[in-house]
């Protein structure tokens, strides 16, 4: 299997969807809108990315509306549009006791990007 980096920027764009969607079902978040606005956009960028020339066909077009895109993500955070909100965070007890039933496991998806990279590479 080939090794594209397209799949990870589906993935991020998929992960950048999701955090929309539960930004704009925050409602402790004051700016829930703007904020799930924020990350729907961003997630966009990511999972179009090259379909966009196939479904426009001219690149300038596509150039263009990803610049536009750009300048409203940066609009949006600009103007104070984009606030964190409470994803059901764990306490710190929780994340204490978790970190030790872990234990150095807990590194293990840190330390695999690097040998995923490189054996998609030797490939």
């Amino acid at each position: 299997m080939n090794f594209q980096q397209s799949y990870l920027y589906w993935l991020a764009g998929l992960i950048l969807l999701i955090v929309a969607l539960m930004s704009f079902r925050d409602k402790a978040n004051p700016r829930r809108m703007t904020t799930g606005l924020f990350w729907g956009i961003y997630g966009l960028l990511f999972l179009l990315g090259n379909w966009t020339y196939d479904l426009v066909g001219d690149k300038r077009t596509v150039h263009i509306a990803v610049g536009v895109a750009v300048v409203l993500l940066a609009l949006i955070a600009g103007f104070g549009g984009v606030r964190q909100g409470s994803y059901h965070q764990r306490t710190p007890e929780e994340r204490e006791s978790s970190a030790k039933r872990l234990g150095n496991r807990l590194f293990l998806p840190a330390l695999a990007i690097p040998v995923v990279t490189v054996v998609g590479v030797l490939m």
